[in-house]
């Protein structure tokens, strides 16, 4: 999930983990990031650098371990089974008969292998359309309907939806 210059291939599923800390989820020891900056002095005395560390496990950097962490049953996060919605039909569906929430989680997969890709946080959900939040590209309320609708769609996506006993810092 680092590249060989330390630096994040794309940041949406620590995008999605702050948001998850930020809204009262609690960081594990399968779960979690913490960054140390320590100031060094040079060996001649007259300069200083600042060595970064960084821990951070891949379920909270990135879309496939963060989606297997938190769809699994031992984690103790997720609210019942995983939802699947493959077109607008779907998504319409599943606001009616799912109780999908704002803070639940949402991951795109290929159609063709179904693997997760990229992580997204649900933002709104409205009478007619779930709306997301995602990094990598800056999107806060961007419609699910309209993406699953388009021609050329490959996706579908994958909804976690998240206990609230999770949130209030209770695991099982």
């Amino acid at each position: 999930f680092i590249s060989s210059f330390g630096r994040m291939r794309g940041d949406c599923a620590n995008f999605v983990s702050q948001c998850l800390v930020a809204g009262g989820l609690t960081m594990n020891s399968s779960w979690h990031y913490s960054l140390e900056k320590n100031l060094w002095m040079s060996s001649t005395g007259n300069s200083f650098a600042v060595k970064t560390e960084r821990d951070m496990t891949p379920e909270w950097a990135t879309a496939k371990a963060q989606y297997q962490f938190f769809s699994s049953d031992w984690a103790g996060y997720k609210n019942g089974e995983v939802i699947q919605i493959w077109s607008k039909t779907g998504v319409e569906y599943n606001i009616k008969n799912s109780n999908i929430q704002k803070g639940d989680l949402m991951f795109f997969a290929h159609r063709n292998t179904g693997e997760v890709y990229h992580s997204t946080i649900i933002s709104r959900v409205t009478e007619d359309d779930i709306q997301y939040a995602a990094h990598t590209k800056d999107w806060d309320y961007k419609s699910l309907s309209n993406h699953l609708n388009k021609k050329d769609n490959e996706d579908f996506v994958v909804i976690v939806r998240i206990r609230d006993e999770a949130v209030q810092g209770y695991i099982k």
